[in-house]
């Protein structure tokens, strides 16, 4: 019989490839006519996208909300029970792949699915278990890297779910803002440390909105770039 199994965390980081392109302007001789003067909206809007933070126009009403005193986390009692010590290996990894899928998310799905194929624990062994969290699937792979009483393995999770209230209650705690609203759709999909695309967050700072990207962390807790 396995007892419960080591496991050594390891998250797939994904970087993003940046690069940067200068467009090289040619010169020519002689003089040129001055273009036509921006408006004074045009100015304003180049004077925004250059500061990046404040003067933001969210695209609806920034939300009400507490401000949490503790930073928020997943609340591992809103998790279903976990397998007993002599549950089969598979029934073990696929609840850690919950409980990991969730702590990224950082909030529980109560209608969230996980299954992992039989896994017998032999040494070389790789399986990959799957993650239902609010519609989406998400992948949690392991290698067995020895066998016997104990079962060592590395893990991957290539992705993590992002969720916008959850997003949201971590904007207000880290600014103290009761005012917030994060534009993205109600989950999205993030690798570890890396942006979330397609998210902008919003928020009350002394009668002054200002926007923010996000990002997260190995772990999956969001961070702020104007936060």
């Amino acid at each position: 019989m396995l007892a419960e199994a080591v496991r050594i965390p390891r998250f797939a980081l994904v970087p993003a490839a940046a690069g940067a392109v200068l467009a090289l302007a040619g010169c020519a001789g002689g003089a040129q006519e001055p273009g036509p003067a921006p408006s004074t909206e045009q100015a304003a809007l180049a004077e925004e996208e250059l500061s990046g933070a404040s003067g933001a126009q969210p695209p609806g009403e920034l939300e009400q909300g507490e401000v949490p005193e503790e930073r928020p986390e997943l609340d591992e009692d809103e998790l279903p029970d976990e397998p007993a010590d002599d549950a089969p290996l598979s029934e073990r990894i696929a609840f850690e792949a919950l409980e990991k899928i969730s702590s990224f998310a950082m909030t529980a799905d109560p209608d969230a699915e996980y299954t992992c194929p039989d896994i017998a624990g032999e040494e070389g062994e790789s399986a990959t278990c799957t993650v239902t969290f609010m519609g989406e699937e998400f992948d949690y792979s392991v290698d067995i890297e020895s066998s016997g009483f104990i079962v060592q393995y590395q893990q991957d999770m290539p992705e993590g779910p992002v969720v916008r209230e959850a997003v949201q209650e971590q904007l207000r705690y880290r600014t103290g803002a009761e005012k917030v609203l994060c534009d993205m759709d109600e989950v999205v999909r993030a690798a570890p440390e890396a942006e979330v695309e397609d998210a902008t967050c919003f928020y009350d700072d002394g009668g002054e909105v200002r926007r923010t990207g996000v990002s997260v962390g190995t772990y999956g807790v969001p961070e702020f770039d104007d936060a």
